[in-house]
């Protein structure tokens, strides 16, 4: 993993913790219990602990750790940070109270115990923070305004990656993400690497957030070509369980395949049309580079490589500069909600991706995507 990362996924651990009251709101929940536990009859204690469950529980429900990227929530999933955090704390403290709800002083007693391995835990990510600022171990943050992609390889662990392959996986992204920057934006800089982590294949790359969002449109639709394309692998296989002839099954395979193919050249000259705006010979000549750059994407993504889309919103102002007017003021202010808008629609679609990459790939050995750069270029 990326050490910056970590570090900057420890210090919102323990600022979720500390800023949430989370200790507070348990040890309330605890001493409900064991009230409960010495005066069982009395029905405004049981009213007590339901009021301060409620809260525990609701607090935990909006903790920022429950809307983490995915390549966040891998990291703390790997260091043991989410039973701890968010709606995995929740589900532990609820499992605790779940299981002794007749038993409040049982409850009390385990939930004590799990409080101590909290505590100790969150001491640990306090103890580990100091020692990387006290070795100036930067965070890996993005300032206001900035946007990148994250590209996680699908490369086995312990898996040995020959350097020309290597090179050629790279070098696919980067003809799709050239193709991407031209035709989103005229002037925006080239995509270039913002960070690397080597030891699980992972690249950020700084984009013009104008880039990322024509991105994100073409993620959203390549992911539902190939949800279609995943039903027709299903049936395929339907229809090899029901013993229909290979002649039959191989006219459905082309079918879907020349489908595909005609759904990502269609989506190609629907986005340049739309979006370039320079001479029309270059147009023409974006239209094939586009679906060569779906057609990279859209195999890398049932290769099971995954993306992640990013921004950091511009801080909303609170009020009018000394020598503001209104109209800048305005436009600082629709600068700074666009920013907001556009960080959310990367979430969702990452998430998005995300929840469905098990299921896209199903397709990676699929004929169907087996798309032919050479072929595209000849066209």
């Amino acid at each position: 993993m990326h050490a910056g990362k970590l570090h900057t996924l420890l210090l919102s651990v323990q600022d979720e913790h500390l800023t949430l009251g989370v200790d507070e709101k348990i040890k309330k929940t605890i001493l409900a219990l064991t009230n409960i536990s010495a005066q069982p009859a009395d029905p405004s204690l049981h009213a007590i602990f339901k009021g301060s469950l409620d809260e525990l529980r609701e607090t935990l429900q909006g903790a920022p750790s429950n809307s983490f990227y995915p390549s966040e929530r891998a990291i703390l999933d790997e260091i043991g940070a989410t039973p701890f955090i968010g709606d995995g704390l929740a589900k532990e403290l609820l499992s605790v109270i779940e299981s002794n709800n007749m038993t409040p002083a049982s409850a009390a007693s385990q939930l004590t115990e799990f409080t101590s391995r909290l505590t100790k835990y969150i001491s640990h990510v306090k103890n580990v923070c100091k020692a990387f600022q006290t070795f100036h171990l930067e965070t890996a943050t993005l300032s206001p305004g900035k946007a990148e992609i994250l590209i996680s390889q699908a490369v086995p662990q312990d898996t040995v990656v020959q350097f020309a392959q290597f090179l050629k996986d790279i070098g696919q992204w980067q003809r799709a993400l050239t193709t991407y920057n031209e035709v989103f934006s005229e002037d925006a800089e080239p995509v270039s690497i913002h960070r690397i982590s080597s030891s699980d294949w992972q690249f950020y790359l700084a984009a013009s957030p104008v880039v990322l969002r024509g991105v994100r449109y073409c993620l959203e639709q390549l992911n539902g070509i190939l949800l279609e394309l995943l039903k027709a692998k299903q049936l395929i296989g339907q229809l090899r369980n029901s013993k229909f002839s290979e002649q039959i099954i191989q006219a459905t395979q082309k079918e879907y395949d020349v489908k595909s193919d005609t759904e990502i050249g269609k989506l190609a000259e629907a986005i340049v049309d739309e979006s370039f705006k320079g001479d029309e010979g270059r147009k023409n000549e974006l239209k094939t580079a586009m679906t060569i750059a779906l057609g990279i994407t859209a195999k890398k993504l049932a290769s099971g490589d995954k993306l992640e889309l990013k921004i950091e919103p511009l801080p909303a102002p609170e009020e009018k500069g000394e020598d503001e007017n209104d109209v800048l003021y305005r436009q600082r202010l629709d600068q700074a909600n666009e920013m907001k808008t556009l960080s959310e629609e990367f979430a969702r679609t990452t998430h998005q991706l995300a929840s469905n990459a098990e299921k896209i790939s199903e397709l990676s050995e699929l004929k169907l995507l087996d798309v032919s750069v050479e072929d595209k270029e000849k066209k």
